[in-house]
């Protein structure tokens, strides 16, 4: 769908040139959702901009959708660059106009009738979930409603890509939540490849499908969002994976192993430290009946035993699993069987 094969990128300025993207090469697949992560001066704008062709590469080649973008004309690449929506961290509004105003400019520069214009700003509107705000300013509304406009006037020429640059970084996170969500039913629905452009690795586990690490110009590191966090090889994409919570790092593992061993059931155990309970996970662990994997484990010592939960994969008969599970809880463990 998208593809970068040896892109350079080098800005000539007064004190000499600057290499913004050195030999990059990049794919993003049709209909997934791509990240690219890194932190301020990385080259994550540079990149982004050149999908586009908003910026011009210095050397390489620049695909969408099958067509070498550099190789068209300046009108032909103005008719594909409707092809390629883009959302901004600082929504880029037109603040004369009303919420229904602004997502009709792109429908008024591509010369749609007034008709089908007020049709599509119609359900544009409710798409994005701005039913009653039509007529508003954008100053009468908060930053996410704001985003919500930038989204939808984003989508107006029906777009078969959707550029994030940053688009969640000006929001707090209840807000940036609901954007993300919006943006991933987006592209479920309606079947548009998302690039996302961040510094945050939140966003990119939160609706990314892989992910691709930028650093001083060059990817360092790319795989799917899961592979990434899991077993993460290069230091910064550590420092990246380090940004999110320990219980979303658990998530991702667990939704690993349930993938891999979808017979099996993830369960877990919540130890209080009041009684000495190592005896339980002992016949867990020795039952032939049963294959026992750890998944989490955050105990610590207590006085009389330890407290602290752990998470495990327990493979086995359906019957001898959850005679085992039963017999956890008849020893007062708390037991929660996760849902698959």
């Amino acid at each position: 769908m998208i593809r970068l094969t040896h892109v350079k990128k080098i800005y000539q300025t007064s004190a000499g040139p600057v290499k913004a993207l050195t030999d990059l090469n990049l794919e993003v697949k049709q209909g997934e959702i791509f990240g690219v992560i890194g932190y301020s001066g990385a080259g994550k704008s540079t990149l982004i901009r050149l999908i586009n062709l908003l910026e011009k590469p210095t050397e390489g080649r620049v695909e969408v959708d099958g067509q070498v973008l550099s190789d068209l004309s300046e009108k032909e690449l103005n008719r594909r660059r409707k092809q390629i929506g883009m959302i901004f961290q600082h929504f880029n509004l037109l603040w004369s106009r009303t919420v229904a105003e602004n997502i009709a400019f792109p429908l008024e520069l591509s010369g749609l009738s007034k008709e089908k214009r007020e049709k599509r700003v119609d359900e544009l509107i409710r798409l994005v979930g701005l039913e009653g705000r039509a007529s508003s300013y954008p100053s009468q509304l908060s930053g996410g409603q704001k985003q919500r406009v930038g989204i939808a006037r984003a989508l107006a020429n029906n777009p078969a890509v959707l550029l994030c640059d940053e688009a969640t970084s000006a929001l707090d996170p209840k807000t940036t939540d609901s954007i993300l969500q919006l943006l991933s039913d987006i592209n479920r629905s309606l079947g548009i490849t998302i690039v996302v452009i961040t510094h945050e690795m939140h966003v990119i586990n939160k609706i990314c499908n892989r992910v691709a690490v930028l650093n001083k110009g060059s990817i360092v590191e790319e795989g799917a969002v899961k592979d990434v966090f899991l077993n993460p090889q290069q230091a910064i994409t550590k420092e990246f994976v380090g940004q999110v919570e320990a219980p979303l790092r658990e998530r991702i593992r667990i939704e690993k192993f349930q993938a891999a061993n979808p017979d099996g059931k993830i369960v877990q155990l919540l130890f209080d430290g009041k009684t000495d309970q190592q005896s339980v996970v002992d016949r867990l662990f020795h039952d032939e009946a049963l294959r026992v994997t750890t998944i989490v484990s955050e105990l610590a010592p207590s006085q009389k035993g330890f407290y602290g939960a752990l998470i495990l994969l327990i493979n086995g008969r359906r019957d001898s699993v959850q005679a085992a599970i039963e017999q956890i809880r008849s020893e007062h463990v708390n037991v929660e069987v996760l849902p698959s």
